[in-house]
């Protein structure tokens, strides 16, 4: 193995033990509706009010005033997260039991989901779904760009976004999961060689894209990006006649709606309606932010995090099969403008940097690699100067981004 190759999964080690020394297993904010769903795990129903009163305060007297007319209190987050975090809860749980048996009761297991050991298993899995999303990330890259390029572009989505810090500091928000779903959207619908699926396979293409709607029910734009890559892979095959494209479109509509039939079901159940209610005021439906979400001092993605930044035109620079890819998943990233433009609170409230686009982050993986590999391929002196001053920018990028994190942290 060359020095190269072992540097690459060091990246991911050196993220790992960032888990390890900085991580905080806090439940507050948008952690606790998350968690709220783990009253079917503990109580056996969809009544939440114990799993908001310990760690929401006055919040939670918020929610608990307003139950909604099915005698239920509301729970306007999907189920993705909370899934996603049951194994390292049981774990925990496990754990917490184990040391209570050792004990003999001096050190009590509460089993109620907010003893340190449960909420640190259950919260640990964020980490697990970032580190799972770079490697899926990794191996997507590695079909168009060389392992120099791709560990270069990887340091810096890591370390220059918000992705550390809700991998590490604040994993309770649902950002870690988004970023593994979109990671693996990538690795399996935008692979360099063309898909070619059969009908049970789009049915299961579609039932798979729904993943990001039980994830964050805002970013339900990306869930039309793999039906995009399927009908742009089609295109290229040479497939010209209408009906393959509607037989296509209808037989991924039909997984999708098969497979989130349980979160409609949930949400009525609590809500008496398939989708949560959110105030009349909170969506304004015109994008009137779209300027401050992007370039804003508070929060926006281009101001806190520059290197997103220095990625965009490897959007245009990228090799050809990949750029057909970029551009449909440039749809998810609009969607995603769109809709936090069209809210508000647009800078996306209490949290670090733009947390809205955690999930567009392997988009500008892709185009800061292609254009680290544009720069890098050209041997004219000129060239390789500029080469020079795109990784410094970058680096600077990236320290501009870990002390904007370190003072928020602060």
């Amino acid at each position: 193995m060359t020095r190269l190759n072992r540097r690459i999964p060091a990246a991911t080690a050196v993220l790992a033990v960032l888990v390890l020394l900085c991580f905080q297993p806090q439940i507050d904010s948008d952690t606790a509706v998350y968690w709220s769903w783990f009253s079917i795990f503990y109580d056996g129903d969809l009544n939440p009010g114990n799993q908001y009163f310990p760690v929401l305060g006055s919040w939670a007297r918020v929610y608990l005033s307003h139950p909604t007319d099915t005698g239920y209190f509301p729970i306007v987050f999907p189920l993705g997260p909370a899934l996603s975090w049951l194994p390292g809860l049981i774990l925990g749980e496990v754990a917490a039991a184990g040391v209570d048996a050792m004990t003999h009761g001096a050190i009590p297991a509460i089993h109620d989901g907010f003893d340190w050991i449960a909420r640190s298993g259950g919260l640990l899995m964020s980490a697990v779904w970032i580190l799972a999303g770079i490697a899926l990330l990794r191996s997507w890259l590695r079909q168009w760009f060389s392992p120099r390029i791709t560990e270069h572009a990887l340091l810096a989505i890591i370390f220059g976004t918000p992705l550390v810090f809700y991998g590490c500091f604040n994993p309770g928000f649902s950002h870690a999961l988004e970023f593994f779903v979109l990671s693996w959207f990538c690795a399996v619908f935008a692979r360099k060689k063309p898909l070619q699926l059969t009908p049970v396979q789009t049915v299961l293409a579609g039932m798979a894209a729904v993943a990001i709607l039980y994830t964050r029910l805002q970013d339900a734009g990306w869930s039309v990006v793999p039906w995009l890559m399927i009908i742009t892979d089609m295109h290229h095959r040479g497939i010209r006649r209408c009906m393959p494209y509607c037989r296509a479109t209808a037989q991924f509509g039909i997984g999708a709606l098969i497979a989130f039939i349980p979160q409609f079901y949930l949400w009525f159940t609590v809500h008496h309606s398939i989708l949560p209610p959110y105030p009349a005021s909170y969506f304004l439906y015109i994008p009137i932010h779209a300027f401050r979400v992007l370039f804003s001092l508070k929060r926006g993605v281009f101001t806190w995090s520059p290197v997103l930044l220095i990625a965009l035109p490897g959007l245009f620079l990228a090799p050809r099969s990949l750029r057909r890819r970029l551009g449909a998943a440039a749809i998810g990233v609009l969607y995603v403008t769109f809709m936090s433009a069209s809210v508000s609170d647009w800078w996306g409230g209490g949290c670090f940097g733009a947390r809205r686009f955690v999930g567009s982050l392997p988009l500008f993986a892709a185009a800061l690699a292609a254009m680290f590999h544009h720069v890098s391929h050209r041997v004219r002196p000129a060239t390789r100067t500029s080469a020079r001053i795109i990784m410094g920018l970058t680096c600077l990028a990236v320290i501009w981004n870990l002390v904007l994190m370190i003072i928020y942290i602060e």
